[in-house]
């Protein structure tokens, strides 16, 4: 187990973005759009406006679509909380030069609360350069973030995960993670969880109020 740490006093950090290709193997990458009240059947219809839910999908439906290179998901609070719904990665692997972006919109930030019945509320497995920002989640039963198996290239920026049964954030398997500005309290466990043999970047953290911070 690896675990890099880049402290800057006060825990103040800062954060630099990249942004997403356009286009992916010659393939022209999308954006869709996920809101909790999301009436879309599948990512065709998904394509917004986000201000309109009819073209927007659910969890349920964006867990069993797949994405390609450079394609942007938006998760919106348009809608209202994502209540008691686990989000499951579901897209295969990406290239690390354009990655399959996961995203809270920009001032309609997701909340993702698990209400303590949800055991994971996002979760990657075996997945590889993908991007998460910008998401808030709450009250899960085990941990609010969990990236596992044989993921790499994995980048989680600007999240928040509060209030879980054991850890805020885990890393397992031989999953190597870059994580930028997380914050965590009120956890019952840990902060930051590490098994296995898996190696995680933290460049930027605020935990407290948890029973330990990594462990």
């Amino acid at each position: 187990m690896r675990i890099y740490l880049k402290p800057i006093k006060f825990f103040v950090f800062i954060i630099v973005f990249s942004g997403s290709f356009l286009m992916a193997n010659g393939v022209e990458a999308a954006t869709y759009y996920v809101r909790a009240d999301g009436t879309a059947i599948d990512k065709s219809v998904a394509i917004g406006p986000v201000t309109d839910a009819n073209a927007t999908m659910n969890v349920a439906t964006f867990n069993v679509q797949s994405f390609s290179d450079g394609d942007v998901i938006v998760f919106s609070s348009r809608g209202g909380s994502f209540d008691n719904v686990a989000v499951i990665i579901p897209s295969g692997s990406s290239t690390f030069d354009n990655p399959i972006v996961y995203e809270g919109e920009p001032g309609y930030e997701p909340t993702f609360d698990g209400q303590n019945t949800v055991d994971v509320i996002i979760k990657i497995a075996s997945k590889n350069n993908l991007e998460l920002r910008d998401m808030i989640v709450t009250r899960p039963v085990t941990s609010g973030f969990e990236i596992g198996g044989t993921s790499d290239g994995i980048v989680v920026r600007n999240a928040t995960s509060t209030y879980s049964g054991n850890q805020a954030f885990q890393n397992l398997d031989t999953a190597s993670t870059t994580y930028y500005n997380l914050y965590s309290t009120g956890n019952a466990d840990d902060a930051f969880s590490m098994h296995g043999t898996t190696t995680a970047y933290i460049d930027g953290a605020v935990f407290e109020h948890s029973d330990q911070v990594i462990n």
